[in-house]
């Protein structure tokens, strides 16, 4: 949405009109766009907050801009504005499309030297639902959408609730997603973010609002608390 906006704006500020609705969109862009598209790199906020960050970096972003443009001087305040609103359009699209086409991380290297075997007559194996293991020893399937947070929304769907007296977890922190396939986590913008960290012992941070696969045995970790995703056969 926030990508169209820009691409709309994009158009208006290159094309030669003027009026009320051309300035309208085009200040909403470059207010929005650029810190939108710089927020994932710098950390998660909630509320009012992420919003008045975002404006912030757009503000910061499009003054580096115009003192760069002035420095070289090729200042001119439309070519300026098309492109800080070009490039904040591509990184969310290219930011999005990644998230879309992402998948979870391969499965698990086999051991050097083992060997697969299998059971001559086995029942053919039903795959159980994917499933969190909660840092108290709880074990809450993921059938659909799950979201978790320290008093998250009851009518958003299935909900847990998680105890957290240093209030390090937000309200509505995250959600577990489900395709066809595979399980996902997404960070709600948190004030604290959420990370998954895989076999490598590497955590990655996710994108607030974006989908980030998870795998049996990653550790999604959100303020203080954890869960480790599984799944097994029966």
């Amino acid at each position: 949405m926030v990508a169209l906006l820009a691409l709309v704006a994009l158009v208006l500020a290159a094309a030669d009109v003027s009026g009320p609705v051309r300035a309208v969109v085009v200040a909403a862009a470059l207010l929005s766009a650029p810190g939108l598209a710089l927020l994932p790199w710098v950390g998660a906020v909630d509320g009012w907050v992420r919003a008045a960050t975002a404006v912030s970096l757009s503000l910061a972003v499009e003054t580096l801009v115009a003192l760069a443009m002035i420095w070289t001087r090729t200042w001119h305040p439309v070519v300026a504005g098309c492109t800080v609103l070009a490039l904040s359009a591509g990184v969310i699209l290219v930011r999005e499309l990644r998230s879309a086409a992402g998948a979870p991380p391969a499965s698990r290297v086999r051991p050097a030297g083992a060997v697969e075997t299998t059971a001559p007559d086995a029942a053919p194996l039903v795959e159980r639902p994917w499933a969190v293991v909660l840092d108290d020893g709880r074990v809450v399937e993921v059938t659909d959408s799950l979201l978790i947070g320290r008093d998250p929304d009851g009518r958003a769907g299935r909900v847990l609730g998680i105890g957290d007296d240093t209030r390090t977890v937000s309200r509505s922190h995250l959600r577990f997603e489900l395709d066809a396939a595979h399980l996902y986590v997404v960070d709600l913008g948190s004030a604290n973010g959420t990370s998954v960290t895989g076999p490598d012992g590497a955590p990655r941070r996710c994108s607030p609002d974006l989908r980030t696969p998870v795998d049996v045995d990653d550790i999604v970790s959100f303020g203080r608390h954890w869960v480790r995703v599984t799944r097994g056969q029966r």
